[in-house]
């Protein structure tokens, strides 16, 4: 990748800083403390819905309730839906099932809130590198090769 200008300038401070300097330290050793995760993240998880199970939502029924879905013509559109994850069409469905007086009110509140529950992204990271935090990207090697070139430094791959 090309660095900007500002970028360049950010590696050759990052780089003066350590401890070497450009000459103790090589490209690949730069690269790689600049991209360990060691800063927290500034940016917040970003939240997904909490995929759910026909099991699960069934589990939220009464016996009674789950009666009566039994006997509902379009069930097997219920589940096609909730194998797909297909909240919008769950949530109608919701919605018409607690009119017709399938499923209780209170039914109808805790599926609609695990419909529609979310939770923060899994796997996102917690720590950042420096250069992600800085230049809002990873370093690579041919970032650094440029910064040092840059400096006036011997090539240290």
């Amino acid at each position: 990748m090309n660095p900007s200008p500002a970028a360049i300038t950010w590696i050759q401070g990052y780089v003066e800083a350590l401890t070497g300097s450009w000459s103790g330290n090589t490209d690949r050793t730069v690269v790689s403390s600049a991209n360990s995760p060691t800063i927290t993240n500034p940016q917040s998880a970003p939240t997904v819905p909490v995929p759910y199970t026909a099991a699960g939502l069934l589990s939220l029924l009464s016996s009674g309730s789950i009666a009566n879905l039994a006997a509902f013509p379009a069930i097997h559109d219920v589940f096609d839906d909730v194998a797909a994850q297909n909240t919008p069409n769950l949530l109608a469905a919701v919605g018409l099932l607690e009119a017709a007086g399938k499923i209780t009110i209170n039914e109808a509140a805790a599926i609609t809130s695990a419909l529609t529950a979310t939770e923060p992204q899994p796997g996102w990271p917690a720590q950042i590198g420096a250069a992600q935090a800085n230049l809002g990207r990873l370093l690579d090697a041919s970032d650094v090769a440029m910064a040092r070139a840059a400096a006036g430094q011997e090539p240290n791959p």
